[in-house]
């Protein structure tokens, strides 16, 4: 699966905003399936899964691209590819990953934009989000969806598979 879209932070990158939450949980709480943030220390986008089995937290950070600033819209896509054991973060067209083996947690809990229940709450705007499921986004079309900052609208970029909907 794999989830995008446009954030422009607009202040306080040192209070960790969240872009997307899904879970229950606090801080690393026992209830959190992932988290999509910008890094208060580095200002990178930061994607924070945990596994099945609700032991281990696997996280990765746009080090690809590096931080990000406020005032500017980045344009960012996560997600987890099963079949290439791998987790996902591209920044503007830059692609970062890592080694992602384990099961991924799954439950009932809500989706949350802009903030967490733990304060995590984004001072800036969300844009143009994207969910796709058994999908995942090539580089090329990472990039081409970036569009050198102009950003391709999903009917111009969406696979056929996906079904948009207003």
């Amino acid at each position: 699966w794999m989830v995008g879209g446009w954030v422009n932070i607009t202040a306080n990158v040192a209070e960790y905003p969240t872009l997307m939450h899904k879970g229950y949980g606090t801080g690393t709480g026992t209830d959190r399936e992932y988290i999509i943030y910008i890094d208060g220390g580095t200002a990178k986008v930061r994607f924070d899964i945990r596994n099945a089995s609700n032991d281990t937290s696997y996280s990765l950070a746009s080090d690809d691209f590096g931080g990000i600033s406020t005032g500017n819209w980045y344009h960012f896509v996560v997600g987890v590819d099963p079949g290439g054991d791998k987790m996902i973060v591209s920044v503007n067209g830059v692609r970062t990953e890592a080694a992602f083996t384990d099961a991924q947690q799954s439950g009932t809990s809500p989706v949350q934009f802009g903030h967490t229940n733990d304060g995590g709450k984004l001072n800036g705007a969300l844009d143009d989000f994207f969910y796709l499921k058994g999908y995942i986004l090539s580089d090329a079309e990472c990039e081409a969806i970036y569009a050198g900052g102009t950003g391709l609208a999903v009917a111009a970029w969406a696979p056929a598979a996906f079904v948009a909907r207003d």
